[in-house]
């Protein structure tokens, strides 16, 4: 499947968001990036409001979680999402894992994963 094909295919789809079909992967990017970005206080706050917890969740289910969440900012369908992220967690978990430390936020956690994330799919 291509990712970044599908990625256009729904965002095409969000009101209010003009994009043209021949839309590039660097601004393809940004437009993912922006609206992740948008979301990542609200996401790490469910996250905590739904019982995970820097202190006793395991590194590999928030970053799963996190991940999930963040495509579901841009992938409306949850079948989809879960691919994405399926697809991804292996190198993103092993990429955001070292980063993460005794004084990283669920915020921090939702920001190292975003970019693990876009870095993988651009």
């Amino acid at each position: 499947m291509d990712l970044l094909k599908l990625i256009l295919k729904f965002l095409a789809r969000i009101p209010d968001l003009d994009i043209p079909d021949d839309l590039g992967k660097d601004a393809t990017r940004q437009i993912c990036d922006r609206l992740m970005t948008k979301s990542e206080k609200s996401l790490a706050e469910k996250m905590a409001a739904g019982g995970l917890s820097m202190a006793q969740t395991p590194p590999k289910v928030l970053i799963r979680d996190a991940l999930f969440r963040l495509w579901r900012v841009v992938i409306p369908s949850g079948d989809v999402a879960d691919f994405v992220r399926d697809s991804q967690d292996d190198k993103v978990v092993a990429t955001v894992t070292p980063q993460i430390s005794q004084n990283t936020t669920m915020l921090q956690l939702v920001q190292m994963t975003k970019k693990a994330a876009l870095d993988l799919a651009f």
